[in-house]
């Protein structure tokens, strides 16, 4: 099979976005998983035969991968063709019906640079996620608290029902370590912000300037923050588009924001408002998520939405 190296070779999607042949086999073998389990579902996942494209290399690395977990995933070997196709499966963007949420590598770029990422799987019906998880890279050193989070961490949680940290490897992968509750808010407040920084991280500074200056500034890729803000080792979690970008996708957001939730955190749109995960997988309306610790969230909000009232303000004063 090939190297590390190999499979943290990135190519660039049509969006800018990085995507590598390790984003295609894990989504081969969850998709795999999903029909030997539960049948022919419908999924929405973030990856295509588009994303590598005419990448001979990384499809070859695709096909090797497969090959060499087929004793313990149960799938076949396939060709570059075979997984291709594989990669549509459950794919029906016209249908209203339930559907599995899938993004295979969350956080690409932290895969590549050895940082952290996660694999998310959400089931959404009715614009609602009912049932997700995250399996995530293992967390910083500083938050290894337990034993059990030194091989990562595999967070689960079903609408109502709470959320559970189980083991995420060894004999006794998937177990149920116990259920997650996170506690009160650290002080100062840990913001569990992107690695990347950007137009949006910045925003997010001056959102946390008005509402909670002395918060703590950590860097994370992916749904990790999610899972983080659950586990009480970060408080808030949240990013911020300008007025007028693209709508989230639920893939990166579903299976994040349940687990946080069904901990005790308080999960939002930027607006205060439940998401809502379309039946495409489009959360429309939404161009930022919030999740924190219950007692921030209204400030938070308020603090959105002068950030942005301030921003339309300044846009509309520049037009000519």
């Amino acid at each position: 099979m090939g190297t590390l190296d190999e499979f943290r070779t990135s190519t660039a999607k049509s969006d800018g976005s990085p995507v590598t042949a390790a984003d295609m086999v894990v989504q081969l073998l969850v998709l795999h998983g999903l029909r030997e389990r539960i049948g022919a579902v419908r999924v929405i996942a973030e990856e295509t035969p588009a994303s590598l494209g005419d990448d001979s290399a990384a499809w070859s690395l695709v096909v090797q991968a497969l090959e060499e977990c087929a004793p313990w995933s149960g799938l076949a070997p396939v060709t570059a063709e075979e997984a291709k196709r594989r990669l549509l499966w459950g794919r029906d963007d016209s249908s209203d019906a339930p559907y599995w949420s899938l993004d295979p590598i969350d956080g690409t770029s932290g895969w590549v640079a050895g940082r952290a990422y996660a694999t998310c799987l959400g089931f959404i019906e009715n614009d609602r996620c009912l049932a997700g998880g995250i399996a995530m890279s293992p967390p910083p050193r500083e938050w290894n608290t337990l034993p059990s989070l030194a091989d990562g961490l595999f967070l689960t949680a079903t609408l109502g029902a709470g959320c559970h940290l189980r083991s995420a490897a060894g004999p006794d992968l998937g177990r149920v370590v116990h259920r997650v509750r996170r506690g009160p808010c650290a002080s100062p407040p840990v913001w569990l912000c992107s690695v990347r920084g950007g137009s949006r991280t910045e925003r997010g500074r001056r959102v946390l300037d008005r509402a909670l200056p002395d918060t703590k500034h950590v860097p994370i890729d992916s749904q990790c923050k999610y899972g983080l803000v659950a586990l009480g080792h970060g408080d808030l979690a949240f990013r911020v588009a300008k007025p007028g970008s693209a709508p989230e996708q639920a893939w990166d957001h579903a299976a994040g924001m349940l687990v946080a939730s069904e901990s005790g955190a308080a999960t939002s749109d930027i607006f205060g408002v439940a998401p809502h995960f379309g039946a495409d997988g489009v959360m429309r309306g939404t161009t930022g998520t919030l999740a924190c610790a219950g007692e921030h969230h209204a400030a938070i909000v308020a603090a959105i939405a002068q950030e942005l009232a301030e921003e339309s303000a300044k846009a509309c004063g520049s037009r000519p």
